[in-house]
């Protein structure tokens, strides 16, 4: 499965959240509670248990730029006693531990208080979420985790969100949402270019390695120093097959709409558009996931529906799209390119015409084709909402 691999990824898709920093591998901090010798005396932790709890009550922006605005000094002294606390089961501090682990995710999800603050809030929740043990339900915590690998595929992180999948399902086993999270990362390499490929501190085919030396041998283009660019653009199929196996084992486990949705996605780069069809028909017709969900499902039945020739198919797909997000220019080109395919000349140039327009470009500011290789990061707002609402019980 998963093992620890270092690659940096240079480019970035903007999504409010840091990407790696381009100088060389990201290393997360351990907040501080890891070194050095805890004093005995709580100096700091009274103040930090005060606002955990007032978070707990009222979890809002103000709440945290406040916990942030006390400073790393502050937030490490206070780690290192609570760690001690949680050590000795003290009550006080295992009744705070999940709004502790939540308000340092949040702060770090929010990049409050730059870089060096953001670093340290995400390193001090993983620390908590390893010493919660059975003191803070596996839901919780694993749902905690989810979050941050969510926030890692999000910024394109690949460095930091290997060795973070790999400890969550060390930790958790390989359930439906981290099968799917692995799968979404399997997309996320095989779609890189050339170009791409060539900025990457270590070739991704690395990384795949990693993760397949338990459970898949792809080719012999996996095997140690084949060049990346061979394994994206003459292996790019098998990474999407591997894909694939993932999001049918989520789907075995969960009926996932998003393992459908990308079931269907990674059948067509694979080249095995009729699966792919059935797949996402089924998604479609049975209304099931969310709008966002069908909207992509129609955009993906459209490509594979020109792939096998039915260039009306694939305009009714594109059009049903363009409903579900009015002005967005994904199903606008897409239908471009199939009324040119078909011998419509004149209606493709129209349809450009319209994608070129003023209203065309600002209408849909929130395309979900957009962010498709952002992973799963639109689940994160609404878990925070859980999670939040189950702290201040």
């Amino acid at each position: 499965m998963v093992k620890a691999a270092a690659v940096i990824v240079s480019f970035f898709l903007a999504s409010g959240f840091r990407t790696a920093p381009a100088g060389g591998p990201r290393r997360l901090p351990s907040g501080g509670g890891a070194s050095g010798q805890v004093s005995s005396a709580h100096v700091t932790l009274p103040s930090y248990l005060e606002m955990v709890r007032a978070f707990a009550r009222n979890p809002t922006p103000d709440s945290i730029a406040r916990f942030v605005a006390r400073g790393e000094q502050w937030r490490i002294q206070s780690l290192r006693e609570l760690l001690a606390a949680i050590a000795h089961r003290d009550v006080e501090a295992l009744a705070a531990l999940p709004a502790a682990i939540l308000i340092h995710i949040e702060a770090f999800l929010d990049n409050a208080g730059g870089a060096q603050a953001t670093d340290g809030n995400v390193g001090a929740a993983l620390q908590l979420l390893d010493a919660a043990g059975r003191s803070v339900p596996a839901d919780f915590r694993r749902r905690c985790q989810l979050l941050i690998l969510w926030a890692f595929q999000a910024a394109l992180d690949v460095e930091t969100l290997v060795p973070q999948l790999q400890a969550a399902i060390d930790r958790f086993g390989p359930d439906a949402d981290l099968l799917v999270a692995q799968g979404t990362l399997f997309e996320l390499l095989a779609s890189r270019s050339g170009a791409e490929v060539q900025t990457l501190r270590v070739p991704p085919v690395d990384v795949v390695r990693e993760l397949t030396t338990r459970s898949v041998n792809l080719s012999e283009a996996v095997r140690m120093g084949t060049p990346a660019e061979a394994l994206l653009q003459v292996e790019r199929p098998g990474i999407y097959r591997l894909a694939a196996r993932l999001y049918r084992r989520a789907l075995a486990l969960s009926r996932s709409p998003e393992a459908k949705l990308r079931l269907g996605k990674v059948s067509i780069e694979a080249g095995e558009h009729r699966a792919a069809l059935q797949v996402l028909e089924e998604l479609v017709t049975a209304r099931e996931g969310s709008t966002r969900q069908r909207y992509l499902a129609q955009l993906f039945v459209g490509r594979a529906c020109l792939v096998l020739g039915d260039a009306d198919g694939a305009l009714r797909a594109y059009r049903t799209a363009e409903e579900w997000y009015p002005g967005c220019q994904t199903p606008l080109v897409a239908s471009s390119e199939a009324l040119w395919m078909s011998g419509e000349v004149e209606g493709a140039r129209a349809v450009m015409m319209q994608v070129l327009s003023d209203g065309a470009r600002t209408s849909c500011p929130e395309d979900p084709w957009l962010s498709y290789h952002q992973g799963q990061s639109w689940r994160i707002r609404p878990t925070l909402r859980e999670l939040e609402r189950e702290v201040a019980r």
